[in-house]
């Protein structure tokens, strides 16, 4: 694990009925997903998209990340839909919806 990748993690509450966004950019690893992850995804409708790898007091429970292309994914925005501990490191699973809609 290098952490040579670098996301964007984009928190997304509401105030007064208005979504506003907050970002942090931190260094990662971005990995292809297992077989079983891929089949575990599909079997819910997912199209899981990637493994992000990064420290974990670097998370803050956000649901979306932007990418701003490179080797493993292209450019654009990711939805986190499950997430795994080890230690002090957390796995992110994402993956792109339809549409580009998150």
């Amino acid at each position: 694990m290098y952490f040579s990748d670098e996301i964007r993690l984009v928190k997304r509450t509401y105030v007064d009925n208005k979504p506003v966004e907050t970002y942090r950019d931190v260094f990662c690893d971005i990995t292809s997903i297992s077989g079983a992850e891929d089949t575990n995804a599909r079997q819910t409708n997912i199209k899981a998209a990637a493994r992000i790898v990064l420290y974990s007091d670097d998370y803050d429970n956000e649901t979306l990340i932007d990418y701003f292309g490179g080797r493993m994914l292209p450019k654009g925005r990711y939805s986190v839909y499950r997430t795994y501990y080890k230690n002090d490191r957390v796995e992110l699973y994402i993956e792109k919806r339809k549409g580009g809609q998150s």
